[in-house]
């Protein structure tokens, strides 16, 4: 078993070498729970439930603000007792997420925890603003923001942002080849979705052809995206993108899969449980050396260190600089057969899901 070592974080390794064939079936859709989120009413209150918890809205202003960010379906009427027994915990007036927003009068800022600071004049918002084009605007709201957040002040123009979102527990990868399920589980339940390890696993197997599920490779980017999509049907696969794309996602308060790569591997061209594999054995079968590449998941960030915050599929967690980061995430082939066979399977550098 390879092995990846950062700092005193060991890490397996799933490689990712891919063959020339089409990989990807579609998932039929899973049995829906009330894990989905969506906004629910009593009868007199509008909640939104986010798959772990509900929140409410104090006024019509503050639903249809909230609707603008979060463009959820309704999940219907629910009593008391129904929202007590499956929607968790009740956390108080909804918050917004980390971003820019107004009353018409002045710009405030949203830290994304239920506090908000206003900024004292244009040029503050600007010196803010600027080095910040990734964070989104929320838009106009219509009641006071003391209804629902706490105001801390003026704004510092010069304040750096830390974001260290709750991933909830998930077993760790107990094998050479799953880190991209293992992710997407991790993933799926920060979301609420009770994302088992093992069934998303068995999941993402299926979307794979034999001959790989021979091999014993790694998850491909699309696959992975079929594998999530039932659950999460928003889930968006960006390749070839950038650090601002997921400094972004990580504001609006989404953890971002990732592909690193963390070295070499060889790779021999016939699996070993074909019947070519064990006949050639493995002085004759051939190999070819390709990127080891592993998924993890983000977050988080801190930007006083210019750092991500990882968590690996073995549980552990690290910060990596944005540097370090790129220099994983950026990586390249060359060219030959394992070019040929990696950009069949659309597997590119910078690639991420969130």
């Amino acid at each position: 078993m390879t092995q990846y070592k950062t700092g005193c974080i060991i890490a397996v390794i799933c490689c990712l070498f891919v063959a020339t064939i089409s990989a990807s079936k579609p998932l039929s859709a899973p049995q829906q729970k009330e894990e989905m989120a969506g906004y629910v009413d009593d009868g007199g209150t509008v909640y939104y439930f986010n798959g772990r918890s509900y929140c409410g809205f104090v006024s019509q202003g503050h639903l249809r603000f909230y609707q603008q960010v979060f463009s959820s379906p309704s999940k219907g009427r629910r009593s008391q007792d129904q929202l007590r027994q499956y929607f968790g915990q009740y956390t108080g007036p909804c918050s917004l997420p980390t971003g820019y927003f107004d009353n018409g009068q002045a710009v405030f800022y949203s830290f994304g925890n239920g506090t908000y600071c206003g900024f004292a004049n244009p040029q503050a918002l600007d010196t803010h603003g600027k080095p910040r084009g990734y964070l989104p605007r929320l838009g106009r709201i219509d009641i006071e923001p003391d209804r629902f957040l706490k105001y801390t002040g003026a704004c510092d123009p010069n304040m750096k942002a830390r974001i260290a979102l709750d991933i909830p527990y998930v077993e760790p990868q107990n094998d050479d080849w799953s880190c991209g399920p293992n992710s997407a589980a991790r993933f799926l339940k920060f979301y609420g979705w009770d994302a088992s390890y093992p069934g998303i696993r068995r999941a993402a197997a299926a979307t794979m052809p034999q001959l790989l599920r021979d091999m014993e490779v790694g998850t491909t980017p699309h696959a992975l995206r079929d594998t999530i999509k039932p659950y999460r049907p928003e889930i968006v696969l960006k390749r070839g993108t950038n650090l601002t794309e997921i400094i972004s996602a990580l504001y609006q308060r989404k953890p971002v899969i990732a592909l690193l790569r963390v070295g070499s591997i060889k790779l021999k061209l016939v699996g070993e449980r074909t019947i070519v594999g064990r006949v050639l054995g493995d002085d004759l079968n051939p190999h070819v050396t390709a990127p080891a590449l592993h998924w993890v998941v983000i977050y988080g960030l801190d930007e006083n260190a210019r750092s991500l915050l990882i968590q690996d599929t073995n549980g552990g967690t690290y910060p990596i600089s944005y540097d370090k980061f790129n220099d994983q995430w950026n990586w390249s082939v060359g060219s030959g057969v394992v070019k040929e066979a990696i950009d069949a399977e659309g597997v590119t550098t910078r690639t991420i899901l969130y």
